[in-house]
């Protein structure tokens, strides 16, 4: 008889078991919530992450004006190729000189 109501002590601690566990489930229901709040938090870098993409744009915009530079660049090298061309004409003269003294 004594046996008996000892096990019926042993179930009702079971149960008070189980509605721990539907408290357990609660909280992770409000873990999931919180998971929730770091997925916001996700989103705000995915808009810092858009922001740094404009700054890479207008760093990319820097070096196409970087790249105009250069073109300048390649027409005062065209300017150098003419004084050259022009020194070689000094030096066909300065040939006729020769050829003169030669004569």
């Amino acid at each position: 008889m004594l046996q008996q109501f000892r096990g019926s002590c042993n179930e009702d601690t079971r149960f008070s078991n189980a509605e721990g566990r539907s408290d357990n489930e609660d909280t992770s229901s409000s873990n999931a919530e919180g998971y929730f709040g770091d997925e916001d938090a996700c989103s705000s870098n995915v808009e810092v992450c858009s922001s740094n993409e404009d700054m890479r744009s207008s760093i990319v915009e820097g070096q196409s004006s970087n790249e105009d530079t250069r073109s300048s660049d390649a027409k005062a090298r065209f300017d150098n190729e003419d004084t050259c061309s022009s020194n070689a004409e000094g030096r066909s003269g300065n040939e006729d000189v020769l050829q003169q003294c030669n004569d």
